[in-house]
């Protein structure tokens, strides 16, 4: 059977993967428009910069998996992209984002991320 730290590990690359496809998919979309920039070169220029330290600490928690900081980072990266979902779902109740490609995406993470938070907290529970 599959090890839940194993698991946990290559849930949180997948899911790292699948979040860089998504933030590469809501640059076509000018996803910072829903943050209220209406110029979008500087929008653009903002949205990019802002993965910056976002990325950062994500690599980072997965390097340091084993440690507390890699466990909390995962926990709060899963979980967020939960929350994450539920957003889009609403934009394409509102038919917004309503390409199939852009959603399966986001589904991907949403079952990803699901994997990632029951591992981390069964990870954090065995010690």
């Amino acid at each position: 059977m599959f090890k839940t730290k194993a698991l946990l590990k290559y849930s949180f690359i997948l899911n790292f993967i699948f979040l860089t496809l998504h933030e590469m998919d809501a640059i076509f979309w000018n996803e910072w428009r829903l943050f209220g920039f209406t110029d979008d070169v500087v929008g653009k220029q903002i949205f990019i910069i802002a993965h910056l330290p976002l990325f950062f600490i994500i690599i980072l928690g997965i390097v340091k998996l084993e440690t507390k900081f890699g466990k909390f980072t995962s926990l709060i990266f899963s979980s967020f992209l939960i929350f994450h979902f539920f957003l889009h779902y609403s934009a394409l109740v509102e038919k917004y984002f309503n390409n199939a490609f852009s959603f399966g995406i986001i589904s991907c993470i949403l079952l990803l991320s699901l994997i990632q938070l029951i591992s981390t907290i069964v990870t954090f529970k065995k010690k």
